[in-house]
């Protein structure tokens, strides 16, 4: 049996989260990465398959694999660029949206597809899922997100601050937001290109993924101008969370008025999902600083 990637630490995931967009747009030169041999939509569990990468970027290379409605993974591809290999670490019945990094922090965007996982033979590289709760749910309905609708998520668990990573599908551009100490509600206002999909992850200070990850489909006009509405981040007095003493925090500036989740819409994920406004939920309004919204733009990711 082949012998398996080892995984990168949890700091190494909270240092490639970190430097993710700032180091991206220092690199000198950009790389396209695809599967060596054809595997269509659907890939098998515990396989491992050769990835051919063209360009030039900084060795050890990763695989994220954002899970759908569950936990993401980042796994050591390798770091000889003519060898590099990803063992499929997710379980059968998953369905999984792909990016390729550098150790530098360089990425391509998203794959263009949606993977799924079936069934392999062996199930000895799936993660042991951790038994501390951690998640990440959404008020978005099965009817899809329209442009500037706000589309709210809930983080329960975990150790603050949070990064938020907004991921559409087949795109050249990957966004990471890092939340101030303590907040663990995010409202992000739709901007992504209509008749597509945009998913959510959300990592903790400590590197770990929030199980849960969200995606939903989008739709309505491409004019995102959205009337100067911004995204912004706030807390809920019913779902604590633990904050990193040794965390700083890169969004500073506040502001005066809320903004409630409820308005994306109802849930569709039962208890676990944001509901309404009641008594029990506090909602600090944020504005983000357009330096704190971190966007990476390549071109061209996948051959």
């Amino acid at each position: 049996m082949a012998r398996l990637p080892l995984l990168p630490s949890s700091n190494t995931l909270y240092t490639l989260l970190t430097l993710l967009p700032w180091c991206l747009a220092q690199s000198s030169g950009l790389f396209k990465w695809n599967f060596s041999n054809s595997v269509g939509e659907t890939l098998t569990a515990c396989s491992s398959l050769p990835i051919t990468l063209d360009g030039s970027g900084k060795a050890p290379y990763y695989m994220i694999a954002f899970a759908v409605d569950g936990t993401p993974a980042t796994s050591l591809i390798g770091s000889d660029s003519s060898k590099l290999a990803w063992v499929v670490n997710q379980p059968a019945g998953s369905k999984v949206l792909l990016s390729v990094v550098d150790s530098a922090g360089s990425s391509c965007g998203t794959s263009a597809l949606v993977y799924t996982v079936s069934a392999g033979q062996s199930t000895d590289c799936l993660p042991v899922n951790s038994a501390v709760e951690f998640s990440v749910s959404s008020n978005a309905t099965a009817g899809g997100l329209s442009t500037c609708d706000p589309w709210g998520l809930l983080i329960r668990g975990g150790q603050s601050p949070f990064t938020v990573t907004l991921a559409p599908v087949g795109s050249p551009s990957v966004t990471n937001v890092t939340m101030p100490a303590g907040d663990n509600l995010y409202t992000y206002i739709n901007r992504a290109s209509p008749d597509g999909s945009i998913l959510a992850a959300i990592s903790d200070s400590t590197g770990k993924w929030a199980s849960g990850t969200p995606l939903v489909t989008t739709k309505g006009s491409s004019d995102t101008a959205c009337g100067g509405a911004v995204s912004s981040s706030g807390t809920t007095s019913n779902s604590p969370t633990n904050t990193n003493p040794n965390s700083s925090n890169t969004v500073t500036s506040t502001v005066a008025n809320t903004q409630s989740l409820a308005q994306g819409g109802s849930s569709t994920s039962g208890s676990n999902a944001p509901s309404q406004t009641n008594d029990a939920t506090i909602l600090r309004g944020l504005s983000l600083f357009s330096s704190a919204i971190l966007t990476y733009i390549t071109a061209g990711c996948l051959m």
